[in-house]
């Protein structure tokens, strides 16, 4: 929650330090859509709260520019999250990912859950890399 909380506080100081100019209104039409669409699937219980918080942050950063990309390696990863925990190597592939210092995803891997926040921070950190290293879409 705080980490979410934190996308969204940060996207306004974001903004008056940015020397491009983003669609803000767009951004935020997209990121109520997101907000709508993850509301309907968590209400079907296909999604958790929390990730439909953290798509919804990262879809305001993302805005009309990044929103297509940020899709395609969120469902990319998600593919390949699923085919490890569909795989009979998941186990192993979650103590992997344990050693590796990512307790939270470990502990999801180990639990018949699908761990789509992974996927949603494979798409944000494509979202990051592009808005902070190259300095925009």
């Amino acid at each position: 929650n705080g980490d979410n909380a934190a996308l969204f506080i940060l996207y306004p100081v974001y903004l008056s330090f940015t020397p491009a100019t983003p669609d803000v209104l767009t951004a935020i039409g997209i990121a109520v859509l997101a907000l709508l669409i993850g509301f309907l699937l968590f209400s079907k219980g296909l999604l958790g709260g929390g990730d439909v918080k953290m798509l919804t942050a990262v879809s305001l950063w993302a805005g009309p520019e990044l929103m297509g990309p940020f899709l395609m390696i969120t469902a990319g990863a998600g593919g390949v999250l699923a085919l490890v925990m569909v795989s009979r190597f998941h186990l192993e592939a979650a103590v992997l990912v344990h050693r590796c210092g990512a307790v939270r995803l470990s502990e999801a891997m180990t639990s018949h859950a699908m761990p789509y926040g992974a996927a949603i921070a494979a798409g944000a950190a494509f979202v990051s890399y592009r808005l902070f290293i190259l300095g925009g879409a």
